[in-house]
C-alpha cells in the first residue's frame, strides 16, 4: 500500500518563510506556506510509467527490462530464476502479408496473453520487434510446474 491508496491523502510541501517576534507580547510567530502537490506527483508517476513501458505492448521496454532483471539478480543472488525469450513465429510474414497495423494488433494481443500468464512480480518486457523476454524468481529449488505451466499455455494450439 502506498499513499495513493489512502482516501483523502494529499502530498504537500511546506515552505517556511521565517519567524518574527511580536513586540506586543514578545511571542514568536512563524509564517509558512503549504501547497498541495498531489496532482504534480501523480503526473510524475504517470510520466515515469510511460518512460518504462513500450507503447504498443504496455510491457516494460528494453532498457527497463534489462535494469529490472539486473536489479532482481543483485537483490536475490541466492535465488534461482527462470528466463525465457519468446518470439512470435512468422511475424515478418504477418507484417508483409497483412500490413503493420495487423502486426501491431498481433503484438498487443500476444503481450496481453503473456501478461496474464505471469505474476505481478515477474518481469515481462519487449526487447525487439517481436522478442519478449520473461524473467521470474522461482526460489531455491526448481519446482516442476512453475515455468512449465505458462510455457505450455503459451505454446498450446488455439
Amino acid at each position: 500500500m502506498d499513499e495513493n491508496d489512502i482516501p483523502g491523502f494529499a502530498r504537500s510541501d511546506i515552505f517556511l518563510f521565517g519567524t518574527c517576534t511580536w513586540e506586543e507580547d514578545n511571542s514568536v510567530r512563524m509564517f509558512s506556506y503549504r501547497q498541495n502537490i498531489d496532482a504534480q506527483k501523480t503526473q510524475e508517476k504517470k510520466l515515469l510509467a510511460n518512460l518504462e513501458r513500450d507503447h504498443l505492448s504496455s510491457l516494460y521496454n528494453k532498457k527497463t527490462t534489462q535494469d529490472k532483471i539486473i536489479q532482481m539478480l543483485h537483490q536475490h543472488p541466492e535465488q534461482l530464476f527462470a528466463f525465457f525469450i519468446l518470439d512470435i513465429d512468422a511475424f515478418k510474414l504477418v507484417n508483409d502479408r497483412f500490413g503493420h497495423a495487423v502486426g501491431d494488433h498481433v503484438i498487443a494481443d500476444f503481450a496481453h496473453i503473456l501478461k496474464n500468464q505471469f505474476n505481478e512480480q515477474d518481469i515481462v518486457g519487449r526487447i525487439g520487434l517481436y522478442h519478449l523476454p520473461v524473467s521470474l524468481r522461482i526460489g531455491r529449488t526448481l519446482p516442476n510446474s512453475l515455468p512449465v505451466r505458462p510455457a505450455r499455455s503459451l505454446t498450446a494450439a488455439p
